[in-house]
């Protein structure tokens, strides 16, 4: 956010955001909102310049009383685990652990990128999967389905082209994150070698959770929980990530997220406020994604 391009840009994402939030509750943008929690990657703590800049950028355009920005991984947290006291792996392109007490203490491990190493993240599925292909072309490695559909999933016609396709791509970081579904796919049939990399995922995020969870003083039989668009990959991921878990801490709960980040923004913002979240309130955020035709984890 250091230009005025970037600041500009974030200013509209955000408007837009929270005038369509305002929208569907039926009040004006005029309305005062008394606490408000937003969570933004690449924010590494409520004092950081960014998250500053953020509250500027969002104070200028709407009536907040309070607000509060820290990093995404927080709200991701509060929505999976609404007791706020536990671990959440995050993996999406990249991945990231954050864990949290019920002191309000928070420690996180991973979240290094790409260079330094997502491990369980979908760009690292991915070049993994690119990289198995290119061994079995090779014939340094066994031959796998990902051969085939990876080659189909770049719309190129041999592996010879697999250079030309990522290395000159504009993004080649989201291509390489892009075929993690594929790599999905060929492990739901069986394929071995996509099979390994999934499970090599699990124990990576399971890993970066536990030595989040490390750096803070915990209940015997704390939870965790995993979010991001690689666990929807269902139990080829959630099964190694599970097992390794248990293997560091047996008494541990690991459990599928309660909420989406966005109600965990909500229940941060109540808690904020000073406002307690009852099991009933809870219960009444459900009903509403059910009312809304949405989906709740």
């Amino acid at each position: 956010l250091k230009d005025g391009a970037t600041r500009e840009h974030a200013r509209r994402a955000l408007y837009e955001a929270i005038h369509e939030a305002m929208g569907q509750a039926g009040l004006p943008d005029t309305t005062e909102i008394a606490f408000a929690f937003l969570g933004f990657s690449g924010v590494s703590g409520p004092e950081a310049a960014a998250a500053k800049t953020y509250c500027e950028v969002v104070q200028e355009q709407f009536a907040v009383r309070s607000i509060f920005i820290d990093h995404d991984a927080r709200t991701a947290l509060a929505g999976a685990i609404p007791s706020m006291s536990g671990v959440i792996a995050i993996a999406g392109t990249g991945s990231i652990a954050f864990a949290m007490n019920a002191c309000g203490a928070s420690a996180r491990a991973g979240g290094w990128g790409y260079l330094l190493g997502d491990p369980g993240s979908a760009y690292e599925i991915g070049r993994q999967a690119l990289a198995a292909v290119a061994r079995a072309h090779d014939g340094a490695g066994p031959a796998t389905l990902l051969s085939s559909l990876l080659l189909q999933a770049l719309n190129i016609q041999d592996a010879a082209e697999m250079t030309q396709a990522i290395y000159r791509d504009a993004s080649p970081k989201l291509r390489i994150a892009g075929v993690c579904s594929t790599v999905g796919a060929a492990a739901a049939v069986g394929d071995k070698v996509a099979v390994n990399i999934f499970a090599e995922a699990g124990r990576g995020l399971g890993s970066m959770a536990c030595s989040a969870a490390r750096k803070l003083t915990l209940p015997p039989s704390f939870t965790f929980s995993g979010v991001g668009g690689v666990f929807e990959s269902g139990d080829l991921l959630w099964r190694p990530y599970r097992e390794f878990v248990l293997s560091e801490y047996p008494q541990a709960q690991v459990v599928t997220p309660a909420f989406p980040p966005l109600v965990g923004a909500l229940m941060l913002a109540f808690r904020k406020g000073g406002v307690d979240t009852p099991p009933e309130w809870l219960e009444r955020i459900r009903g509403s994604y059910d009312a809304a035709g949405l989906t709740a984890p």
